[in-house]
């Protein structure tokens, strides 16, 4: 990439590692980057030439790996020196990704001339600067991150678009869900194991098992028939038998 388009490698490694739009991205100046807390504050957007509010009207911050920050303090630093030579200090709205004009640039070129030859050199198809948000998105699910911290760095309005948008990419969800009932099944289980060690089954000694049987297969229980046959018995013996 940075052979390609080494100006605006950062802006690209940016898009994909903050998740943020990219009106918004363009609209990034110089006093929204923390680089001690590590976060982008993400107040404006940047579209068809002029600064408006963001896409909920609400400012929110948005985290930056340790590379990102780095990357983008070295940036700041060759700018300060490079207007230092000028004779000009660095002013806090001045945009950090800019054109050759010295201002924003502008999205129709972020397709054209910046991410479009970085695509086709890489034999990619050719996408819309917004996939790489989304790409964003699938990675930190992918890793096993909240769903709730995703909607926090994207600015969903709800958590429920988030969770339509990539709840699918959760991995093992399902799969989780199926296996708490195994994990219900092992202690129904283990409790009826219990329950069955602390009250053993009454049984009948081997020795006695002939009687038993004679007696069962005598009507009534007894020689003269007069006796009701014995459930109890009857159940008691099939029990041993098996």
């Amino acid at each position: 990439m940075k052979d390609i388009t080494p100006s605006y490698c950062l802006f690209l490694l940016t898009a994909v590692r903050t998740g943020v739009r990219l009106g918004e991205l363009l609209g990034i100046q110089w006093g929204d980057l923390d680089f001690y807390g590590r976060f982008i504050e993400v107040k404006r957007q940047w579209n068809r030439a002029m600064y408006s509010p963001t896409k909920s009207g609400k400012m929110r911050r948005v985290d930056i790996s340790r590379q990102r920050c780095e990357a983008l303090q070295q940036a700041r630093d060759a700018r300060t020196v490079e207007l230092a030579v000028q004779g000009r200090e660095l002013n806090p709205t001045e945009p950090v990704f800019r054109s050759g004009a010295g201002g924003p640039l502008q999205e129709s070129n972020v397709r054209r001339r910046l991410l479009s030859p970085c695509l086709q050199r890489a034999g990619l198809r050719q996408i819309h600067p917004h996939v790489l948000r989304h790409t964003f998105a699938s990675l930190l699910l992918s890793n096993g991150e909240p769903i709730t911290y995703v909607k926090e760095q994207l600015g969903h309005a709800s958590i429920q678009l988030t969770v339509d948008t990539y709840g699918h990419l959760i991995p093992g969800a399902n799969k989780a869900a199926v296996d708490k009932l195994d994990e219900m099944g092992c202690v129904k289980d283990a409790a009826n194991k219990r329950a069955t060690s602390d009250c053993p089954p009454r049984s009948w000694p081997d020795a006695a098992l002939p009687e038993v049987t004679e007696l069962l297969g005598q009507e009534g229980g007894d020689p003269s028939g007069t006796r009701t046959p014995d459930s109890l018995l009857k159940r008691q013996e099939l029990y041993r038998l098996s």
